[in-house]
């Protein structure tokens, strides 16, 4: 006898809104040496989420967007390096431009009483951009950044930072029910990130372009529901990713990205995020 299942036992629709904070740092090295580090600060800015969660018997499918909503929210700070010490350093406004999320898991839940266990493969597609805008600068004449120096103060936009990371994982989520009560915890794995970014200068009229890959990267988060409300808390470590760098000029159409040999490209990226959903 066929099984048949009805639309709402195949698809649950989840709405979440909360706020996110979160710290990317991208790097130059030279020769594996730090020569540049710069590090996008956002305190809290708020996002949304949207999901769509398919299940036929214990196979288990879910499709999820988020994105922040873009303001101004945080500091840009640009520090470059003589050997290890700072020889210049500026200061901006973080503006963010846009900061989405794309992720897929599927898996199978398997159970035992109120106690549920469900491993999954997962892809997560990110892409965000920044502006750093206004702000200072102080560069000293000769030696080394002491914080004294005069500062000259900047209008506009500065330097801006927009990167994408494709990022495959392994998972496992443990859930326990009670009545009307359930308690979800989920860890990810993340045995390969790939990632590129453009960082453009523009008071220098530069442009960088980096290709980066690395691993194991994780996620963690909770996750508590009463009925269908849920109250979720996730973290998202991504490690430091190296690669190649090459530089440009903007605003000159025919010029092309020159690989610079002994120069790397870097990013690292932390991310805390707090929401309150329901499912529909």
């Amino acid at each position: 006898m066929p099984v048949i299942i009805s639309y709402a036992e195949i698809f649950t629709l989840t709405t979440a809104a909360g706020i996110n904070t979160f710290s990317q740092k991208e790097y130059v090295f030279q020769n594996d040496s730090k020569v540049s580090e710069l590090t996008w600060d956002c305190p809290i800015i708020p996002y949304i989420e949207l999901g769509v969660l398919s299940r036929l018997h214990n196979f288990e499918f879910n499709l999820s967007y988020a994105t922040v909503i873009p303001i101004k929210s945080g500091t840009l700070k640009d520090l470059d390096f003589n050997s290890t010490d700072i020889s210049q350093y500026s200061s901006h406004n973080l503006y963010v431009d846009k900061k989405y999320a794309f992720t897929f898991q599927a898996g199978y839940n398997f159970s035992s009483k109120n106690l549920f266990f469900f491993p999954f493969a997962t892809f997560c597609y990110k892409n965000q951009k920044f502006f750093g805008r206004d702000g200072y600068y102080q560069y000293p004449e000769t030696g080394i950044w002491t914080g004294n120096e005069t500062k000259t103060n900047l209008k506009g936009n500065v330097i801006s930072y927009e990167s994408e990371f494709f990022i495959f994982g392994i998972g496992l989520s443990t859930a326990v029910t009670s009545k009307n009560f359930t308690v979800k915890l989920i860890g990810v794995l993340n045995p390969y990130i790939k990632g590129n970014a453009i960082d453009s200068h523009y008071m220098r009229k530069k442009q960088f372009y980096d290709s980066f890959d690395g691993k194991f990267g994780f996620s963690l988060s909770s996750e508590f529901y009463y009925k269908k409300i849920f109250l979720r808390l996730s973290y998202n470590h991504i490690p430091l990713l190296k690669g190649s760098t090459a530089d440009n000029v903007i605003g000159v159409s025919n010029s092309d990205f020159l690989e610079q040999k002994n120069f790397q490209g870097g990013t690292c990226l932390d991310s805390f995020s707090l929401s309150l959903g329901r499912k529909i």
